[in-house]
Order: C-alpha cells, then sequence, then structure tokens
C-alpha cells in the first residue's frame, strides 16, 4: 500500500511537471492561444473530481473503522489499503485544489499590484497570473513538500502513542509482580491489584498462552491494553451454567489465524498443567493479549476454574499479580524494597 502511495505521488509529480514543460515550451502570444484548451481543463477537472471522490471514500472509510486495521466477518483483523492510502489521497487532492485555484488567486493579486506605480510586484504578478502553469510544478512539490512534513510531525504524534500502548501490551499490569498473586503485595505497592493466572495450553494441535484473569478488572488493572475493555469484559462472561456450556475467550489474531477459528467457533483448549480438555468458544477476536505475547488465550479467571472443574480437574494457582498505581515507578520500588535481601 505505502509503494503504490509512493508511485502514486510520483506519477502526479511527472503529470505536473510535464504539463508545466509543454506550458513553458508554447510560445507566449495573444489571444486564445494563451488560454487552456477546452479539452485539456476538462480532463483535468475529471481528474480531479475523482481523485477528491477517491480521497472522500478512503477518508471516509479510515473515519467509520477508526484504524486502518480493520476486522472481517470472522474476527480477523487485516490491514485496508484504502484506509492506508487515505493520508495521501487528501494530500495530493488539497494539492491539485490549491492549483486549481492558482490562476483565479494569482489574477487578484495582479489588480492589486497594478494599482502601484512600480514594475514590481505588478509585473510579477501578471506574468503569474497569465502563464500559472508554468509554475505548477514548483507550486505542487513545494505545497506537497509542506504538507508531508505536517503529516509527518501529526504521524510522529500517533507513533509515540502506539508505541506507549504496544508496550503497555506487552507487560500487561501498569505494575506486574511474578512469583505471588497474594493480595497484600497491593497494601505494600499502595495499588489495586487483581490475581492473574498463566498456563501453557493448546488449542487443536497449536501451543499458546493462557491469561486467565477476573475480566472485569481488565480496564484498570491494564489500563490501555484494550480498545473497549468493558465490551471485552462483557464477552468473557459465560452465558449459561452447566457442564454443555463452553468456556467463552478471547483468542489474538495469531491464534485465530493460526488455528482457523473465528467467533462463534468452538474448540477443545488442552490444559497441560492438569492434562484436561475444557470446551471452549472464541468470543471475541483481538489484536493481542495484554501480557501474553503470540498466540495467546484471554479468559475470565473464576468461568475457567469453573470450566475446569466441570472437565474434573483443579486450576493451578495464580502465579502473578498486576497492580493499578498512580505512580507505578514508585509502586514497583516499594515491592523490591519489601522483598527479603536475596529473593
Amino acid at each position: 500500500a505505502l509503494a503504490a502511495a509512493a508511485v502514486a505521488a510520483v506519477l502526479a509529480v511527472l503529470a505536473v511537471a510535464g504539463s508545466a514543460f509543454a506550458d513553458a515550451a508554447r510560445p507566449l502570444v495573444r489571444g486564445s492561444g494563451d488560454a487552456p484548451s477546452r479539452v485539456g481543463r476538462g480532463l483535468a477537472l475529471g481528474g480531479l473530481a475523482l481523485l477528491v471522490v477517491a480521497a472522500a471514500v478512503a477518508f471516509w472509510q479510515l473515519r467509520r473503522y477508526g484504524s486502518p486495521v480493520v476486522a472481517d466477518a470472522a474476527g480477523t483483523p487485516h490491514v485496508d489499503p484504502l484506509g492506508v492510502l487515505a493520508p495521501v489521497l487528501a494530500l495530493l487532492a488539497l494539492t491539485a485544489l490549491a492549483l486549481l485555484l492558482n490562476r483565479p488567486v494569482a489574477a487578484l493579486f495582479e489588480r492589486v499590484a497594478r494599482r502601484g506605480r512600480g514594475l514590481v510586484p505588478a509585473l510579477p504578478m501578471r506574468w503569474l497570473a497569465r502563464r500559472p502553469g508554468l509554475y505548477s510544478a514548483a507550486s505542487f512539490v513545494a505545497m506537497l513538500g509542506v504538507g508531508g512534513l505536517t503529516f509527518a510531525a501529526l504521524l510522529s504524534g500517533g507513533w509515540s502513542a502506539l508505541d506507549a500502548r504496544t508496550a503497555a501490551v506487552a507487560t500487561g499490569g501498569e505494575v506486574r509482580v511474578v512469583g505471588t498473586a497474594d493480595a497484600s503485595v497491593d497494601a505494600i505497592a499502595d495499588a489495586h491489584g487483581a490475581a492473574v493466572l498463566r498456563s501453557d495450553v493448546r488449542v487443536g494441535g497449536d501451543p499458546a498462552t493462557l491469561i486467565a484473569l477476573p475480566a472485569s478488572e481488565l480496564g484498570t488493572v491494564a489500563p490501555g491494553t484494550l480498545e473497549h475493555p468493558a465490551e471485552v469484559a462483557a464477552a468473557l462472561a459465560p452465558e449459561s451454567s452447566g457442564a454443555e456450556a463452553p468456556l467463552p475467550v478471547a483468542v489474538d489474531a495469531a491464534l485465530a489465524e493460526l488455528a482457523g477459528v473465528g467467533v462463534g467457533d468452538g474448540f477443545d483448549l488442552g490444559i497441560g498443567a492438569v492434562n484436561r480438555l475444557v470446551p471452549a468458544e472464541v468470543a471475541v477476536v483481538l489484536p493481542a493479549v495484554p501480557g501474553a505475547g503470540a498466540p495467546a488465550v484471554l479468559a475470565d479467571l473464576d468461568a475457567f476454574e469453573a470450566a475446569l472443574s466441570v472437565a474434573g480437574g483443579a486450576a493451578p494457582p495464580a502465579t502473578e499479580r498486576w497492580l493499578a498505581a498512580d505512580d507505578p515507578t514508585a509502586a514497583a520500588a516499594a515491592i523490591d524494597a519489601a522483598r527479603p535481601s536475596g529473593s
């Protein structure tokens, strides 16, 4: 998609440069020869209209989904080429519109300049108003460059936010305590925590990592890792009780593609620690499961323990605690200071 955008930009520059060269090579005479032909103007306006429509459709689709990464009917995310090209198409469309307004704006400046007595700026403005195509290539490149720099500056802030979110997804909780799920850690760190179970599982023949924690705490102990934590928590809540009810789980995009599963599909979740199979059903497909890497499965801790009990096994103990703290650095330092020396 990026290559296509680059090709489109290069072709646009070459087209404008070629038009400017042809205009410069044409002799300057009085009469209709100085004005662009009706055919040429019609083609230019038609091309501009198509470019504006394409940019509008691309931006509408980008705003509708909120990201160039969209999910298909099965819940599997993929890159939308039109969404990726939306900023480039918008920049090209705005630049082309500015070039279209070049002639009337230059004519207006010429009228203002003619009121003066000197040759400058009247003569340059008159030349620009009568031969705007001669400078169209330079104007196009300048506007495209300024617009590109502005877009790059905006993109830099977006990348910073994306980098912070990527780090949050990789870590899971703001403070992640490994080796214990004891609630006494909360008081030491002056934070709110939740117990987390991490286990190796299998989906069919594919290995994965299971993260089980109270789903209602997702937005609290793992902020910034999911776009809609409340909706994910609601999806992971079991709809009914009983031996026949599958465990609702969330899978990441990597596992969905690897195992060929989507929303509504059922499978047997193999729990290696207790050698049991738990019937599960995909409730939602996530770009990534917080704190797990890929491929991974996310489940509500209570629902997982209940489903494993029905399958005849006992859930292994939670060995992590994720904390939400006002000052994560200070909370981590307090936990380290409270640990026995040498541990």
